[in-house]
Formats: structure tokens, C-alpha cells, sequence
């Protein structure tokens, strides 16, 4: 067995049947393999020497480290024997003396994963999943030797673990993951019976993105002057100033697929835009990734959100280069479009003010309230919000909402969920102090 190995039941049971003069198995609990493996030498002591010591909590069996029916089996078998087991609170260390031979390793927590598969001394140091040392006469030297510590003289490929280096690209896989799926504190010992799906609900929200459409309010007594005084008060007051806009182009940055693009001078790419452009690249963002569920929303697969997210944040970065860029566009134009709005009610009115009970347009308050309204325009500027939800167990049960979503979703993405929930068990997460503990 190589000094870095990994420790399962069978490499245990192995060392237990091995052992010819004294077994010493420490350890927070264990599985009932292991505990029949040693039952099966207690008819031997006299000529065996026999030690056991564990955490007998039930905190052991929670956490996974071992199982009630392996503790009742040893409890029993070595009161049959004439000998107990010895009692160490909080024991979280494994070790095994097998005569000699001395293995040490880390228990695995079996409600978190799985114990590891192989005990193989000739895997690859690659392939092994190592928790425990196989120590001989001299460790230190021995631990050494196998990792090919600095001084000694053993070359690193014949090191048995740690034969690569940690590349950024490994930093980099490993924090989105983690920034993908935020680790949450839990209490192992408080199990709740859970669902999980491969749905969410999205809500996706842009404001302000359509500056074509904006209205300008006006007084009506300045908009409507050649109307009747009654007329007016009937009168609403809007002016589409900005219609004109809507195929005005903006550069902005260009981006693939959620990522910037650069040139071969690592110089960010732009590329000209308009309103319009942008609406449809909105709806292409809600096209390639959300599902309408008549009366409950819309729907995303929940292994798309990092790529989701991504799009819609070039997105808004293009949305919000093009609103700065438009904004600009009307503080330059801002006197023209005044001058010209000024005019055309001018006109309008001039043409209706010979007859009596007319008033006289006031151009220069027209012009005062168009520019105090372009100003707020330029001032504002659009918002892009969203906000995930997660699917509820009721609805997953709701033969409506079952029947919508059937209907909803293509072929080719119900091949790729299969089963999109299931039900089991999990821990509860901990909250902080004085907090109450939700699933």
C-alpha cells in the first residue's frame, strides 16, 4: 500500500484480518463491514491484543462517520468477550495499528460524500483520492520521500500526490463556480425533506430603454392656445420629440456571446447601434432563454443562469453606452429641436389668433418648459433588473402548471432536463446568531 492511499472499508477490514498480535482501531464511529470485520477477532484475544475507541454520540451517525447498528454490533460483541469500548467525546481522527503497521487517515463524512472507491496501490497519483497515511519504522522520512519534499532525492514524478501545479486557470474554473453556486453554512445535524428542480422563475425588467416613445408634457395653454379656454382644460398635453431617434445610431461595445471583443491590439471593439437594434436584442436575450408559463411567469433552466446573467449584462452595458451617447446627442440638438417645437406651435397658433377669445402663444415660456423637460431627459437614464425565483413544491404538483410547462418547452430542452425535479433529503441552513434556522 503506498503512503498516500485512500481509506475505505475494505482497506480497513484488510489491516483488521491481517493483523497477527494487536489491533488498535480509533476513530469516531464506523460501518457495520468494519465492525463485523473486528467482532469476527474477538474470539482470538488472549493471544490478540484488542483496543476500540469512539465518539459514541449520535451526532457520529448524523454526520455520517458511522451507523447505530455497527456501534450496538462491537458494543456487543465485546462485552461477550470480557473487554469494552472506550469512550473519546468529539473524536474526529482515524487510526489503525494493525502489529506494525500503522494507518492514519481522515474519516469521511458519508452525509456530505461518498468514502472513496479505491484502495489501489498501483492508481496513478493523478487518479488517487488520498485521506490516510500507511506509515512504516521512520514517518517523517517516509511522508517525505512520497511527496518529494525539497532535500530529498526523490524526482517529482515519482512523487505519489501533488505531481501538478495549481494553474490560475484551476483559481479561475474554481472561483465561478463557487461565484455560480455560493456555498451555504448548514446544520448537518437538522435534515429537512427538500425538492430541487432545474427551473426558475426570471423576471426581467428594462425601463427607460425606449427614448422614441418618450412624451414631453407641455402646459396646455401653450400647446393648445388657439383652442378654446374650455377646450384646453379638456385637452392632454404630450409632444413626441424624440421620434426621430429611433434609428439614430450610437457606438457601443461590441460583445459575443456575453464576453467583450477586442481587437488584435486587445483594443475593446465598438459598432453602431440603435434603439432598435437594441430592443431586438432584448427579445433575442428572452427568446434564446425564458419560457412563458401562462399565469405563473416565466421560466429559465437553472444550469443557463451564469450565461443568462452574462447576456444581459452586455446587454445593459450597450444599453447604457447608447443612453449616454443618445443623452449627448440632445443636449447638442437640444436648442434646434426647442427652436423648431417653438415654431410649429408658433405657426399653429398664429394662424388662429385673428379671431377673438384666442390667445397669443408665450414663446418665450414654451421655450423656458421644453428646456427644463429636455433637461430631465437628459438626466435619466434606463434601468435593467432581474430577479430569480425559485419554483415551489405546490406548483410542481399543479396539473395546470405541469400542462403549461409541457406545452412551453421545446423538445430538444426536455430531452436535456429529463426528470427537471425531484425530492430528497438535505440539511437546513444555519443562520447567524439569534437567528431563526430556514430550510
Amino acid at each position: 500500500m503506498s503512503t498516500f492511499c485512500a481509506v475505505n472499508d475494505d482497506a480497513l477490514i484488510a489491516l483488521i484480518r491481517q493483523a497477527g498480535r494487536r489491533i488498535v482501531y480509533i476513530g469516531p464511529g464506523l460501518y457495520l463491514p468494519v465492525a463485523k470485520a473486528l467482532s469476527d477477532r474477538f474470539d482470538e484475544i488472549g493471544k490478540l491484543e484488542v483496543t476500540l475507541i469512539l465518539d459514541a454520540d449520535e451526532d457520529v451517525c448524523r454526520i455520517g462517520f458511522g451507523e447505530i447498528a455497527a456501534l450496538q454490533e462491537v458494543h456487543r460483541q465485546t462485552q461477550r468477550a470480557g473487554f469494552y469500548v472506550r469512550y473519546q467525546p468529539a473524536l474526529r481522527i482515524g487510526v489503525l495499528l494493525a502489529d506494525d503497521r500503522t494507518l492514519v487517515w481522515s474519516p469521511t463524512p458519508r452525509s456530505v460524500e461518498d468514502a472513496p472507491e479505491t484502495a489501489n496501490p498501483s492508481a496513478s497519483a493523478v487518479d488517487k483520492a488520498p485521506n490516510g497515511l500507511f506509515l512504516g519504522a521512520n514517518p517523517g522520512e517516509q511522508i517525505a520521500q512520497a511527496v518529494c519534499a525539497e532535500g530529498t532525492d526523490t524526482h517529482q514524478r515519482d512523487a505519489e500526490i501533488g505531481t501538478r501545479a495549481v494553474s490560475p486557470e484551476r483559481v479561475a474554473e474554481v472561483a465561478k463556480a463557487l461565484a455560480d453556486n455560493p456555498p451555504i453554512p448548514v446544520d448537518l445535524a437538522r435534515v429537512t425533506r427538500v425538492f430541487s428542480t432545474k427551473l426558475q422563475f426570471v423576471e426581467l425588467k428594462v425601463k427607460g430603454a425606449k427614448l422614441a416613445r418618450r412624451q414631453i408634457r407641455i402646459s396646455s395653454d401653450l400647446l393648445n392656445a388657439d383652442a378654446s379656454e374650455q377646450l384646453r382644460s379638456l385637452l392632454d398635453a404630450k409632444l413626441r420629440a424624440f421620434a426621430d431617434f429611433k434609428d439614430r445610431e450610437i457606438e457601443v461595445p461590441m460583445f459575443v456571446r456575453g464576453e467583450p471583443a477586442f481587437d488584435k491590439s486587445s483594443n475593446p471593439l465598438l459598432e453602431p447601434v440603435s434603439e432598435a437594434t437594441l430592443s431586438r436584442e432584448r427579445h433575442a436575450i428572452e427568446s434564446d432563454f425564458l419560457y412563458d408559463i401562462p399565469g405563473f411567469g416565466r421560466l429559465m433552466e437553472r444550469t443557463r443562469r451564469a450565461e443568462f446573467e452574462a447576456r444581459v449584462e452586455a446587454y445593459e452595458t450597450r444599453l447604457m453606452a447608447h443612453s449616454e451617447g443618445m443623452r449627448k446627442t440632445i443636449a447638442r440638438e437640444a436648442e434646434e429641436i426647442i427652436r423648431d417645437t417653438v415654431n410649429l406651435i408658433g405657426e399653429r397658433i398664429a394662424r388662429a389668433t385673428a379671431s377673438p377669445g384666442h390667445t397669443v402663444i408665450d414663446r418665450g415660456k414654451l421655450a423656458d418648459e421644453l428646456h427644463k423637460t429636455l433637461s430631465r431627459v437628459e438626466d435619466e437614464a434606463p434601468t435593467v433588473n432581474y430577479v430569480f425565483k425559485e419554483v415551489t413544491y405546490e406548483q410542481t404538483q399543479d396539473e395546470d402548471f405541469r400542462k403549461k410547462l409541457d406545452r412551453a418547452l421545446p423538445a430538444t430542452v426536455k430531452r436535456r432536463l429529463g426528470n427537471w425535479y425531484e425530492k430528497f433529503s438535505a440539511a437546513k441552513q444555519v443562520q447567524e446568531a439569534n437567528n431563526e434556522i430556514q430550510p
